[in-house]
């Protein structure tokens, strides 16, 4: 296992068997609970599991603003 497959493994293993709940924007009290209310030009999208966990993008690991995930197909 790379160094790098070890990092994902241990910040994003327990993601492994969640159910998606839902997905939607994030609300406006929400946006301003992270600070992002300068960031009207971006999607702000939470993905909810059925845990009551959720992922929320963000543009890096600091929280500086929303981000984007890119769908595929695994290979």
């Amino acid at each position: 296992m790379s160094e790098y497959d070890a990092y994902i493994k241990s910040e994003f293993g327990e993601l492994a068997g969640k159910t998606v709940l839902g997905v939607r924007a994030l609300k406006q009290p929400e946006i301003e609970d992270l600070y992002w209310q300068d960031f009207d030009h971006k999607p702000a999208m939470v993905i909810m599991f059925t845990d009551g966990t959720c992922l929320i993008p963000s543009a890096d690991e600091e929280g500086n603003g929303p981000g984007f995930l890119i769908m595929g197909e695994a290979q």
